[in-house]
């Protein structure tokens, strides 16, 4: 068997979402300890109070949802617990009370890594921040990602997801230009910010092995974002054009777009980027008369007529499959690619299934669901799954008396002053649909 990378590592992380647990939970695969912390009455995202669970199967009933369907939909979805947090040790503890605040230092004491994914000033105000930790464990490496940083002017501002894309610039860019700009259809800047966090604290791992000391990282979640901008920043820098967005379209070349095809939402994106390939395109397509036509005769040309070249391009698309299409032109030497869903890539891509992309392993309803890897294998050391993200609390007493020596008597006590509580998920029988 490989040897797991960080399998000396323990690492602690706090907040929710997505960019800390998401570098954290690849770092788990790498087989650190990860030890999620929350509140013993603070649900993960994934698990819904009692009115809004009722409210959510009357919904689904309405829409004609059978009862077999509404089971599994309603067994809280390994999104975020799941896909984020997997081979994660779940513990419920409340950090508002002093023995809470003694357990969580207990825990630093021995730990490698902090990562604190609320906003600036939560942890410090429990007395748990760097400044804190550092005095009990000099070696610490604590990472803040908050949404614009630790210093400046607006280091205090909180903000969701949504709001840090708008801030990062990243949304300037993103839409149709008729339309104005769109958010992305998730919290991209967390899936942005993640890949960072993982960098540098891997380089806070290899500076404290050379050296033995910790250190706090800074993180701004805007930044992370600001950092893909580089061509609309540069194009600033140099020309002072403020780009702005331009859908599916390219500056220069055309037909560049996605385009529909036949069934319910299917497309297929395609590229043509030379007048080889347009005559290629041509003639994959059956060489239809308009493309003869003077305003597509070069590259310019059907650069200034692309709404009506892509309206022409889109009556041929249509006709076909999505997957059928991006085979005829990559036959063709034209650049095509299937709009993939979903369910294609998770069940039908062989490509996904050689790599072997995803995992499925079971939830707490004891169903599998699909859980992606990290994006990466690496030849020597090996990842894995060991189970799926933990529900709060579930691993109370692995930590309490396997990893911090506590005996059974005073996890009782700890229990019955609500220091630490577990908070299961719940379950389909909670609904009444068993």
């Amino acid at each position: 068997m490989k040897k797991k990378l960080l399998s000396n590592i323990k690492i602690i992380s706090t907040g929710s979402i997505w960019a800390g647990p998401h570098a954290a939970r690849i770092c788990a695969e790498l087989g650190a300890q990860v030890f999620r912390i929350n509140l013993p009455e603070q649900p993960v995202l994934t698990q819904k109070t009692p009115e809004l669970i009722e409210a959510w199967v009357k919904k689904l009933k309405d829409e004609g949802m059978s009862d077999e369907e509404i089971k599994r939909a309603e067994v809280p979805s390994p999104f975020y617990t799941g896909n984020y947090q997997v081979n994660y040790y779940g513990v419920g503890l409340d950090l508002r009370s002093d023995k809470g605040k003694e357990i969580y230092k207990d825990l630093a004491k021995i730990s490698n890594v902090v990562i604190d994914g609320w906003s600036p000033t939560v942890m410090s105000k429990f007395g748990l921040g760097y400044s804190d930790l550092k005095e009990i464990n000099p070696s610490i490496i604590y990472v803040s990602i908050p949404a614009l940083g630790m210093t400046g002017s607006e280091k205090e501002s909180r903000m969701f997801g949504t709001a840090i894309e708008y801030v990062s610039g990243v949304t300037s860019t993103r839409g149709y230009l008729e339309q104005g700009p769109h958010r992305a259809g998730n919290y991209i800047l967390d899936g942005i910010s993640a890949p960072h966090i993982l960098t540098a604290v891997l380089a806070a791992l290899y500076y404290h092995a050379e050296t033995g000391k910790g250190q706090h990282i800074d993180i701004s979640q805007a930044e992370c974002g600001t950092s893909v901008l580089g061509e609309a920043i540069m194009d600033y820098s140099m020309n002072k054009r403020i780009a702005k967005p331009i859908g599916n379209s390219h500056p220069t070349f055309a037909p560049y777009g996605c385009y529909r095809c036949r069934g319910d939402d299917m497309w297929v994106t395609i590229a043509v980027t030379s007048e080889e390939e347009w005559k290629s395109f041509c003639k994959a397509i059956g060489e239809p008369k308009w493309t003869e036509e003077s305003k597509f005769a070069d590259m310019l040309s059907r650069w200034h007529n692309q709404d009506e070249l892509n309206k022409l391009i889109e009556e041929w698309t249509v006709k076909y499959d999505h997957y059928a299409i991006q085979q005829i032109l990559q036959n063709a030497g034209v650049a095509a690619t299937a709009v993939v869903n979903i369910e294609e890539q998770v069940l039908h891509d062989p490509h996904v299934n050689d790599r072997n992309i995803y995992n499925w392993i079971p939830y707490h309803d004891g169903v599998k669901d699909p859980v992606f890897r990290a994006p990466f294998i690496l030849s020597k050391t090996e990842t894995s799954f060991e189970w799926c993200g933990p529900y709060t609390g579930q691993h109370n007493d692995y930590l309490l008396k396997d990893i911090l020596g506590m005996s059974q008597e005073e996890v009782d006590r700890l229990v019955e002053e609500n220091v630490v509580g577990v908070l299961p998920p719940p379950f389909t029988a909670f609904l009444g649909l068993t």
